[in-house]
């Protein structure tokens, strides 16, 4: 949090993948023993249905463990004890290069709500919320009417007429 980061923690695989589908992080950290549960299920989980880089972060030291890790999908394996400032580094990394090339992600649920990323800033058109960062912003009814529009209209030449009435607008 100090950093600017949000963060979620879960200690069994069902609440984080519930975490994971609500929340649509931009990075995964994942510890391969979760309480009753199993990191790589989890990991395998996200993979299913997103490509949200994951960095493991374990105290299972086996190169068996390091190379499951890649081979189910991890972008980074870190053991512990690690250096704070080396995970703050790795995340940053791969933060740069994943968020730069990673198209509008929506994540399927029951639920079917519309929740979308762009970059740190997650529009829930469900409950009329953008968040950038911790900071929540707020929009007129006509600003949500144009957000909607240019959301679910991305290749159509959207012309946007604004008239001014009186001197204080």
């Amino acid at each position: 949090t100090k950093l600017g980061y949000r963060l979620f923690f879960a200690t069994t695989t069902k609440h984080a993948f519930e975490i994971f589908c609500q929340e649509q992080p931009d990075l995964v950290i994942l510890e391969l023993k979760l309480d009753r549960s199993d990191g790589l299920e989890l990991s395998c989980l996200i993979r299913e249905h997103s490509q949200t880089p994951i960095i493991i972060l374990t105290s299972l030291k086996a190169r068996a463990n390091l190379l499951l890790g890649f081979e189910i999908g991890a972008d980074d394996y870190l053991t512990k004890p690690f250096f704070p400032k080396e995970l703050e580094m790795r995340m940053r990394s791969i933060l740069r290069r994943s968020i730069s090339v990673r198209p509008v992600q929506q994540i399927k649920r029951e639920s079917a709500q519309k929740i979308f990323k762009f970059g740190n800033t997650i529009v829930d058109l469900n409950k009329q919320e953008i968040w950038k960062g911790n900071l929540k912003i707020t929009l007129t009814t006509l600003e949500w009417k144009i957000l909607n529009l240019l959301i679910f209209s991305p290749k159509k030449k959207v012309d946007i007429k604004i008239i001014k009435i009186g001197d204080d607008v």
